[in-house]
């Protein structure tokens, strides 16, 4: 008789256009105790920097097209090595929602994780300085997200907090 697969392993999706905003998005959700995290950095490697004693792993490419084999390969790894609870990925800032979401439900691996959750970090200050394209597909991720983190250059912490409470709240 097979085994039994083990359940879907959730997983959280940070977009945004801003890297270093989603980093610190990620690391507020690290730091946060009772999940034992594993994260996936599909954008440059910040987030991966500030991830600490979680396990990390770097994803290149663009994950809803190119990258996709990569970011499949990366996610069975951390899922072998760690068997975390949940894994974050932070995805590129050209990341197009529809279309990863698509790329995570391909395959057979991906009955290995489930997306839980989508969510967009917002940062007003950098919109005005936003081309067309930057900005509409900057709209498409805040339309998809589950939760919009507002996270400027210094966000109050107990403000972030705030959100992502109600953010995790939505769907696990």
């Amino acid at each position: 008789m097979p085994a039994t697969p083990p359940a879907a392993v959730p997983l959280t999706v940070i977009t945004g256009l801003d890297a270093a905003a989603k980093a610190r998005v990620a690391q507020a959700l690290l730091a946060r105790g009772g999940i034992d995290w594993a994260l996936l950095d599909n954008d440059g490697g910040a987030a991966a920097a500030l991830a600490g004693t979680h396990p990390a792993a770097l994803s290149s490419g663009c994950a809803c097209c190119s990258g996709q084999v990569m970011l499949h390969a990366a996610l069975v790894q951390l899922l072998r090595q760690h068997r975390p609870q949940q894994i974050l990925l932070v995805a590129a800032a050209a990341a197009e929602p529809q279309a990863l979401r698509r790329a995570l439900a391909q395959g057979e691996a991906m009955r290995a994780w489930r997306v839980a959750r989508m969510l967009c970090v917002f940062d007003s200050g950098i919109a005005a300085g936003l081309g067309d394209a930057a900005r509409r597909l900057w709209q498409d991720q805040r339309e998809a997200a589950d939760a919009v983190i507002g996270c400027g250059a210094a966000p109050p912490p107990a403000t972030m907090v705030a959100q992502l409470d109600a953010a995790l709240m939505s769907g696990v």
